[in-house]
């Protein structure tokens, strides 16, 4: 349960969160994705089909951490908390186990009936609208922490980030072109904004992964970290942040933003639409089946 600073806006048990954990250092919030163990299971399964002799799916419970509808709610729930908490003026996400985000989980997706198929599309395309829209939002800064894989949404949610701090390890992948579908999260916009239109192209169109250190040279990344320092040195580097004027930052912020959340919304609505479109369709669907099956990388 998320706990507040000086705001009574929430009862006690009010907001109770299975899939995401909720850390105070301070001035700073850390959120951190821990799927539910059900979702391990699922996550497990669908691990060793991808990769069943390289990985030992026993010694890396956590090692997919998609962005679930749950997932998705649940920080929508937390960010509104904390946009009304005067102790809270940094937050912080990163994941546990070796992956930041997969992305969403498109197995949800595959469904016989084409009207069963319609709504869980409809469902989901709404969901990852009001997703990004409580980031692009959200008054105050906020910073990912990449320690991992980072896998379609998993990247395109990273330019509403205020700052992006990846671990050396890290990499970046947004395969939709293999999965017939357009990217999600606004990313043919905000992507193209802080990339430019050729790493643009080679991420959404080529299906090119990014290491860490070309994702810092492209300006995806902010700062990048060695591996085993990672979980030392991130927090520590953000507390001076945390202890700045809020007044300021979150005045900066606004004019930061003010250019990009006047066409958000116009980009989203049609996204939404072409998503639902997309993911209707057979090709998407036989797409998505074969990627989960590992028979596309």
């Amino acid at each position: 349960m998320l706990e507040l600073g000086n705001t009574k806006t929430e009862a006690p048990g009010q907001f109770r969160n299975k899939e995401i954990n909720v850390r105070r250092h301070g001035n700073l919030v850390q959120l951190i994705l821990t799927p539910s163990s059900s979702t391990r299971v699922r996550n497990a399964l669908t691990l060793q089909m991808r990769a069943p002799s390289t990985i030992d799916v026993s010694a890396n419970p956590y090692t997919l951490c998609f962005c679930r509808h749950q997932v998705m709610q649940e920080f929508r729930d937390a960010l509104s908390i904390l946009n009304r908490d005067d102790k809270c003026r940094v937050v912080l996400l990163t994941a546990t186990g070796t992956s930041f985000c997969e992305g969403l989980e498109l197995s949800t997706l595959l469904r016989a009936n084409k009207e069963e198929r319609r709504s869980v599309a409809q469902e989901l395309a709404h969901a990852v609208k009001e997703f990004i829209k409580s980031l692009a939002t959200f008054s105050k800064p906020i910073v990912a922490g990449v320690q991992g894989v980072a896998v379609g949404l998993g990247v395109t949610m990273l330019p509403l980030f205020d700052l992006v701090i990846a671990s050396d390890k890290a990499t970046f992948s947004t395969p939709y072109a293999k999965l017939g579908q357009i990217a999600e999260g606004a990313a043919v916009y905000t992507l193209s904004h802080i990339l430019g239109s050729p790493v643009t192209s080679e991420l959404l169109l080529g299906g090119r992964t990014l290491t860490a250190s070309e994702a810092l040279r492209a300006g995806l990344v902010t700062r990048v970290l060695w591996p085993d320092r990672f979980q030392v040195e991130l927090l520590p580097s953000l507390r001076t942040m945390g202890e700045q004027s809020s007044q300021s930052m979150e005045a900066t912020k606004a004019l930061l933003r003010h250019s990009l959340r006047k066409k958000l919304d116009a980009a989203l609505e049609s996204e939404t639409y072409l998503l639902i479109q997309q993911w209707c369709s057979a090709e998407c669907q036989t797409a998505i089946k074969a990627y989960i099956d590992g028979k596309i990388q």
